[in-house]
């Protein structure tokens, strides 16, 4: 298999058990079985250079992608040692299962994904978790906002006071942005709730049902406030 990004070039082959690099020095090919872990250490920066190219694609910004690069290939390559030490093949491609390790990470740091599936498809193999929470998103969506760290910090207090007060449990990007846009209302920055939600990629509906539940719950007054 060949991977081509940009100038850079690297000859890949994935067996069902390990991994051998063509470009790898002879005397590392060696013992390959009983060196899967030094083949692995020596292809790592080639897989997080490549994790990176795809993180970029999903229009992640270049310290972002960096981050889940580096996220993304620890699960990528938990992936191929559990399947190594189940004794199977990897069942999918190299690619698509690389793809899937970047949206993995992109949801663990909050950022929104469409495809859900494939991180749940990957998290069953990895035996991985993705913690309930907002904050990752807050930071995410205050990011691309472009929002003050006071209104951020006003939000993740909001988030987390609200989880305590309430049993419902809103996908965390759902309350995110409702917190966030309770939030802007209390320090005057003027967000829209249709910014919010193309950001957060939920509807419009769902913020407007959700702040305000979380205004009442917690007592803000929104009488007078203006909504935007």
């Amino acid at each position: 298999m060949y991977w081509t990004i940009g100038r850079r070039k690297e000859s890949i082959i994935l067996t069902p058990f390990i991994f051998i690099s063509e470009s790898m020095p002879e005397e590392k090919r060696i013992n390959t079985n009983n060196n899967v872990e030094l083949q692995i250490s020596y292809l790592t920066d080639t897989i997080v250079y490549i994790l990176k190219y795809y993180a970029e694609q999903e229009g992640m910004p270049s310290n972002v992608a960096d981050e889940v690069a580096y996220d993304a290939t620890r699960s990528f390559l938990n992936f191929f040692r559990r399947k190594r030490k189940e004794g199977k093949p990897a069942g999918r491609s190299f690619e698509a299962i690389a793809k899937d390790a970047v949206l993995l990470a992109a949801r663990r740091k909050g950022i929104p994904i469409r495809n859900h599936k494939a991180v749940f498809r990957l998290l069953k193999v990895v035996g991985e978790e993705v913690p309930y929470s907002p904050l990752p998103y807050i930071d995410w969506l205050s990011y691309k906002l472009g929002i003050s760290d006071k209104t951020k910090e006003k939000a993740k207090e909001i988030a987390e006071t609200y989880k305590v007060k309430t049993l419902r449990r809103p996908a965390p990007r759902v309350i995110a942005a409702s917190a966030i846009y309770v939030a802007c209302l209390l320090t005057g920055e003027r967000k829209t709730q249709g910014e919010i939600a193309h950001i957060a990629q939920c509807t419009e509906v769902s913020i407007r049902n959700n702040y305000q539940e979380m205004a009442k719950k917690l007592g803000i007054p929104l009488n007078d406030l203006k909504v935007y």
